[in-house]
């Protein structure tokens, strides 16, 4: 079923948000587009990845979308997401997965603070390796939420960034 039953139960807990990883693109951004349209026919939970082009499969556009901004107890919490480039068992194309991730990952910060957001965390689909290297290189992010590589952080992973802060790192396993 592609995904779909699940998508729904996600939607039915109320997930905040979700990533999308090199395994929505397994079989081309049409049948990710057909998925999504089917799963979210009557609403959806924001789908996120900040580095992917989708100029060549606008219809994604409708799903899939940078960040959202949310607001909990007060305060804003900004979420964006990211996906792994150069997966040799993804079929993005027409959509670009984009490997410039720290100048991505800075100007999304950048558009979620300016548009309020107080915190700041990064649902990646990226890996350790990359999430270590955003979380030193860009200032303003609090938390890093992976996933791709499957680790288990019995203990976030506190990596120092530019802004002088600390951002932690967490994975939860499979």
């Amino acid at each position: 079923y592609f995904g779909v039953p699940e998508l729904q139960i996600m939607k039915q807990l109320g997930f905040d948000a979700m990533a999308a990883g090199n395994h929505e693109f397994g079989y081309t951004p049409g049948v990710l587009n057909d998925v999504l349209s089917t799963a979210f026919a009557d609403g959806a939970f924001p789908i996120l990845s900040a580095n992917l082009d989708m100029n060549g499969f606008p219809d994604l556009k409708n799903w899939i979308t940078p960040y959202t901004i949310k607001t909990i107890e007060g305060v804003h919490v900004g979420i964006f997401g990211m996906t792994v480039p150069g997966d040799p068992m993804a079929m993005p194309d027409p959509v670009v997965i984009r490997d410039d991730l720290v100048p991505v990952a800075t100007q999304t910060v950048a558009d979620m603070k300016n548009a309020g957001a107080d915190v700041i965390i990064l649902l990646s689909h990226l890996g350790s390796l990359y999430d270590q290297q955003i979380a030193s290189s860009v200032a303003g992010i609090n938390f890093i939420v992976g996933g791709h590589d499957h680790f288990l952080f019995e203990q976030p992973l506190s990596v120092p960034n530019p802004g002088g802060t600390q951002t932690l790192i967490f994975q939860a396993g499979e």
